[in-house]
């Protein structure tokens, strides 16, 4: 069974799918505009059968031809001077029919994915040149080198985005394969055996005045390293967004990052720092992300980020850290939006809350999974526009007042895996314009009668439990229309849905719950005043089926069920059928209109 999925254009505003390789529905006013996937399939066996169609490419402009791992021979006549925006052939192996491709194909082509094709060779590489106009290639895990590379890049006057990980790019030359890329702005040297502890390495990037983004990260596999100065008279004058992720990096040399100060994007996750260097909050002063997340920082000192007063996004997750002084983030108050202190081991009270006074502007708090058990009814009062907050998997202890200062800003809410048996109310009633709560991976089982009353959010998350029982009056008390999400519980039954509200409910979630689907469910499948339901049945005969899907039942088993079909319209207010019918002066059924995508299969 083969799958072909074609889009096609005819125009800026109009799309629809169509079946590849039957091109007959490209008959279209104007020049058609194909996007082609048959990546990971054997498209053309032994190159018979299945192309013929596809010759129907030739006179067309291809948008996007993807034949990642295709592995087979293909009929060459077809790519005589076709011309393709975009191409993929990356994770081929068979050497002789793709390098040929790359030889017929129209010189326009502009974006070029080679990945792990091991077809490459210099020659291959060199005739790449023809393609003056590629602004995107990716030649990642081809085993390249210095040597290989050569010129290869000499003509690509126009290339933006390079991506070479996975290669051996250890720089030993005289010459600089580099040289010529002057338009160069994203460079990918993932992996790639460049020494980040000796000065010289990055000397082939030199001139590259264009580039923004440079990812080394996974670069070193040796032990912990100290960073030298690699960018100081490379006149890397563009460079705003540079990633070390994966290095052991240990130690930063105080002048490491001269050169770039520029910088506004620093990303050093996943190392072995166990402070914040100092050699990125005294040089680098345009910094407005920085990612220190998964390394062994164990405190923060005072004032440590006094001197990044454009930081808007400081990510500390998965550290060691227990505590912070009172002026840790001094420095930061007019800037910061969001920070991250999760998978850390803060112990809650005055040691974590008095740092925060600092940061009035911050909107997003995460502090979650730490040891925090007590949150005082002053934590918030400088974070007065914080707009989501995530608590979840600390073992708290939940007071009336644990959210005083934050009742009106606050839009979304993580409770997760705090052990909560019952829903704390008292505390969540106080905050007045909730959007989203997520109470998920707790140890609910009975949802009980009002068990959320007066709690003012839009969409509830209940996933991940043992909850078996739902009352009837579970929901009342709360201000409708809401989405519920019941994913992953033990929810067998709808009649929980008997009492509530036509429209009450704009979608309910029951994936993966062991639902009946009876008389019921027939009645919430039909009746349209439950908004959106979403699960399967699991009973014989019905396994399988969403509910959404269920047009008929026994009559035996619901002979007596009466049921009246509408829907809920925008403003939540049920409309029946009938009285759709009555308005119009007319007999008629109105139905939900469904839109699908089609994805056709070919035999």
């Amino acid at each position: 069974m083969l799958m072909f999925r074609c889009i096609l254009l005819c125009s800026v505003v109009f799309a629809r799918n169509w079946s590849c390789p039957d091109l007959d529905p490209c008959s279209c006013s104007s020049e058609p505009v194909l996007t082609i996937d048959c990546s990971d399939r054997q498209m053309f066996i032994q190159g018979q059968d299945n192309y013929n169609n596809f010759s129907k490419l030739q006179g067309l402009y291809i948008h996007e031809l993807n034949l990642r791992n295709t592995n087979s021979k293909l009929p060459l006549h077809i790519f005589v001077n076709l011309q393709i925006h975009k191409l993929d052939i990356s994770e081929n192996k068979n050497i002789k029919n793709y390098k040929k491709i790359l030889e017929k194909i129209d010189d326009s082509l502009e974006e070029l994915n080679l990945k792990k094709a091991s077809f490459l060779s210099h020659s291959v590489l060199k005739n790449l040149g023809r393609f003056k106009n590629l602004t995107v290639l990716s030649l990642e895990g081809n085993m390249l080198n210095m040597n290989i590379l050569g010129d290869t890049f000499s003509n690509f006057h126009y290339l933006q985005n390079l991506d070479l990980s996975d290669n051996t790019l250890n720089y030993h030359m005289n010459s600089n394969p580099f040289d010529g890329l002057e338009s160069l702005q994203v460079l990918h040297l993932e992996s790639t055996k460049i020494s980040l502890d000796n000065n010289k390495s990055l000397c082939f990037l030199r001139n590259l005045t264009s580039l923004k983004v440079l990812n080394l990260d996974r670069n070193n596999g040796a032990a912990e390293i100290k960073v030298v100065p690699l960018f100081k008279g490379n006149n890397m004058f563009s460079l705003t967004r540079l990633s070390l992720c994966s290095n052991k990096i240990a130690l930063f040399q105080n002048t490491a990052f001269q050169g770039i100060e520029q910088l506004e994007v620093l990303e050093l996750s996943d190392n072995l720092l166990r402070t914040v260097p100092l050699s990125v909050t005294s040089i680098l002063f345009n910094l407005t992300h920085l990612n220190l997340s998964s390394n062994k920082i164990q405190y923060l000192s005072e004032r440590t980020f006094t001197n990044l007063t454009k930081l808007l996004y400081l990510n500390l997750q998965r550290n060691q850290i227990n505590s912070f002084p009172r002026y840790a983030f001094r420095g930061l108050g007019n800037s910061l939006q969001t920070l991250d202190l999760s998978s850390n081991k803060l112990i809650g009270g005055h040691f974590w809350v008095i740092g925060l006074m600092d940061l009035p502007s911050l909107l997003n708090l995460n502090v979650s999974y730490n040891l925090i058990k007590h949150i005082q009814n002053d934590s918030f009062d400088s974070t007065a526009y914080l707009q989501v907050l995530d608590i979840s998997g600390n073992p708290l202890v939940f007071t009336d007042t644990m959210f005083s200062g934050i009742e009106a800003s606050l839009k979304k809410l993580f409770v997760k895996s705090v052990g909560m048996e019952h829903v704390p109310l008292i505390p969540l009633q106080t905050i007045s314009e909730l959007d989203d709560l997520d109470l998920s991976n707790n140890r609910l089982k009975t949802l009980h009668s009002m068990f959320l009353t007066g709690v003012k959010a839009k969409h509830i998350y209940l996933q991940n439990m043992n909850i078996s029982e739902i009352s009837k009056l579970a929901f009342t008390g709360i201000q409708g229309p809401i989405s519920i999400f019941l994913d992953n519980n033990k929810i067998s039954s709808l009649r929980f849905l008997e009492e509530s509200v036509p429209c009450f409910f704009s979608e309910i979630s029951l994936r993966n719950n062991p639902l009946i689907c009876d008389c019921t469910a027939f009645s919430v499948s039909s009746s349209g005043r439950y908004g959106h339901v979403i699960g399967k049945c699991i009973n014989d005969d019905f396994v399988g089926k969403s509910i959404n899907m269920i047009s008929s039942l026994d009559k035996h088993l619901c002979k007596d069920l009466k049921t009246k079909s509408g829907w809920c319209s925008k403003t939540g207010k049920y409309i029946s059928n009938i009285a759709a019918s009555l308005h119009l002066g007319h007999h008629v059924v109105l139905y939900p209109l469904l839109m699908y995508s089609t994805f056709i299969l070919i035999s």
